[in-house]
This record gives structure tokens, C-alpha cells and sequence, in this order.
């Protein structure tokens, strides 16, 4: 039995897996959307950020513990890498919760999205996208093995932190967004060919809130995995162009991404003409169980015993007590 926790930039998760010789299944699922890209101030994640992630880290702590969990991975994504004071932070969560934090570079990122997520695809070539709330991991490959991998620093919580005014981006605002991505996907020199299968995998919960609306769009089964790139642009014109009120679609269906889904729909959309592509494969697999599959040999482990998280925060009581006094 394996826990694992993904502090992502919009969403925070916990996974619980068991492990059925050598393969990993998923029983237990919870997200939280928190949003800690909205808690980033010149460049710094705040104390209202630590401490609205440390509470939700109590939160998972507990369902880990009510279960009986002994291994438990946290990792942190963008929503600590991007930031001015990763250690800090790390370091204050871990003072809180007891939870260490391992914070994860966005190549690695990319590669442990990539491992995952090839588990569950028949694709052989193509290339991964998966679209976080503060950075976007691109991985391009060929007969399942990686040609490249590389992190952008755009998502789609920071987009619509930094470019939209309202809750819905405008036409200017959406053209700016898609500048911004193609100069990001410029600076970063990944190369640039159409893969011989078409295809781009699709990883990440901005990708599956897509998929659930094209699939309510077209009236295709929840099993449904596919979108053909076609389809998915009529559908993203009539949403933003608000025809016949396809745009309420969103607050039907994903009311916790009415403000990121279009800026997310955005990234899609540019990577999927930079590499023509011709269909979107959606995998039920990604980072989590990437890293699951590197980490489970437990080098990673986070503290996340009850009697730990408690002492770790008596000791760190005890040392701002001790330097109280000392000021004193």
C-alpha cells in the first residue's frame, strides 16, 4: 500500500495504491483545489500559501493514517519550484505536517509524466503533454523510449493569474496567451516535428476536464479516450465564442476550472499546431504513478507518522520558545 501526495500549482492530490506484483492500481482518489500559484507575491509564495497547503496536507495526513498507510511520497511541482523561497517553504510544511517534500525539477517532471503515462498507452511515438496550473512538462518520443523532455513556466492557473481580467479571457487576452506560449516553446529549442503516429498524449486535470467536455459535447461514451483535433477546435470556438451558451458547459461539468479551462485549452491548442496534430489521446496515467514507479523503493519517503508530524511541531514550538527567550 502506497501513498502518494502531489502538491501541483492549482490542485493538490493524494493517490492510494496497492501493489499487485509489480503493477500499481489506484483504489483511492481526493483532490483539492487550492490554487497555490494565486498565493505567489513578488515572486514568493506567502505564509497565507504555506499554511493554506499545510492545512490540506493535514487533511490527506489523516486519511493516510485512518488507512494504515506506512508509505507515503509527497513531491512538489511547479508550486515550489517556481517560487523565490523553496527551501523555506519545504521547510515550514515540514515543521507543520511532519510531511518532507521532495520538489522535483521540471525535466524530471516531464520524464516521470512520460513513465507513467506510457504504462497505459498503446501510442509508440507521439509526443506527452501535460498541463499543471503553474508549468506545462513536454516530452517528445519514439518506439516508447524519450527523444526529449523539457518544462515551460507557464500553466494554466499563472496564465490566467498574470493575463485575464476577468473570468473568462477575452480575444486579446487569448491571443496574448498564445504568444506567450509559442515564445516559451521557442525559448526552450524543443524540436519541432509532426510524430509519425499523429498523436499527442494528454496527462493532467486540465487535459481531463477537456475530455470530459468533449465527450459530453459529442454525446460519446465516459470510456471514450480520443478527440480528434478537428472536433476539439469546434468545440473550444463555440465555448469561447459563447454560441447557443456552450460556454456554460464549463460551470456544468467543471465548475472548479471555470477560470483556468480556456487559458489550459490555449496551451493544448498551440502545441497541437506547432506539431500538427491529428488526435489527443487522454491517459488515465501520469505523474503520480511516474513517480511512484522511480520512488517506491521508499528512498523518498516522507515522514508522515502521526507521532512525527506531532513531534516535529512540539520541536519546532520548542526552538521558537527557546529563541523567544533568548531575545529576551
Amino acid at each position: 500500500m502506497y501513498a502518494v501526495i502531489d502538491m501541483g500549482s492549482n490542485t493538490m492530490r493524494l493517490g492510494i495504491y496497492h501493489n499487485e506484483n509489480g503493477n500499481f492500481k489506484q483504489f483511492f482518489h481526493k483532490k483539492e483545489m487550492v490554487g497555490l500559484a494565486g498565493y505567489v507575491k513578488d515572486g514568493f509564495l506567502t505564509e497565507e500559501g504555506i499554511e493554506a497547503a499545510a492545512s490540506v496536507l493535514k487533511e490527506f495526513g489523516t486519511i493516510v493514517r485512518n488507512l494504515g498507510i506506512e508509505h507515503v511520497m509527497v513531491f512538489a511541482t511547479a508550486s515550489l519550484r517556481n517560487v523565490e523561497n523553496t527551501e523555506e517553504a519545504a521547510v515550514r510544511l515540514w515543521q507543520m505536517t511532519g510531511f518532507k517534500i521532495h520538489v522535483i525539477s521540471g525535466e524530471e517532471e516531464a520524464k516521470l509524466d512520460f513513465k507513467g503515462a506510457v504504462s497505459q498507452i498503446r501510442s509508440r511515438d507521439g509526443i506527452l503533454v501535460d498541463i499543471g496550473g503553474g508549468s506545462t512538462e513536454i516530452v517528445t518520443f519514439y518506439d516508447k523510449t524519450v527523444l526529449d523532455a523539457l518544462s515551460i513556466p507557464v500553466g494554466s492557473l499563472s496564465l490566467y493569474k498574470k493575463q485575464v481580467k476577468r473570468i473568462l479571457p477575452k480575444d486579446e487576452e487569448r491571443a496574448k496567451i498564445r504568444g506567450i506560449v509559442n515564445k516559451q516553446l521557442n525559448d526552450a529549442g524543443l524540436m519541432v516535428m509532426k510524430p509519425e503516429s499523429g498523436q499527442l498524449v494528454g496527462i493532467g486535470g486540465s487535459i481531463r476536464a477537456i475530455g470530459r467536455l468533449y465527450r459530453h459535447f459529442y454525446e460519446l461514451p465516459e470510456e471514450c479516450n480520443v478527440m480528434e483535433v478537428k472536433k476539439l477546435k469546434k468545440m473550444y470556438r463555440q465555448i469561447v465564442e459563447k454560441k447557443n451558451g456552450k460556454w456554460q458547459l464549463i460551470l456544468k461539468l467543471c465548475p472548479d476550472r471555470i477560470h483556468t479551462l480556456i487559458p489550459g485549452f490555449l496551451i493544448l491548442l498551440t502545441v497541437i499546431e506547432r506539431y500538427d496534430i491529428d488526435t489527443v489521446v487522454i491517459s488515465r496515467y501520469g505523474l503520480r504513478e511516474g513517480y511512484l514507479m522511480e520512488y517506491a523503493d521508499g528512498e523518498n519517503e516522507a515522514a508522515a507518522e502521526t507521532e512525527g508530524g506531532e513531534a516535529v511541531q512540539e520541536d519546532a514550538a520548542q526552538d521558537d520558545a527557546a529563541q523567544n527567550g533568548a531575545e529576551e
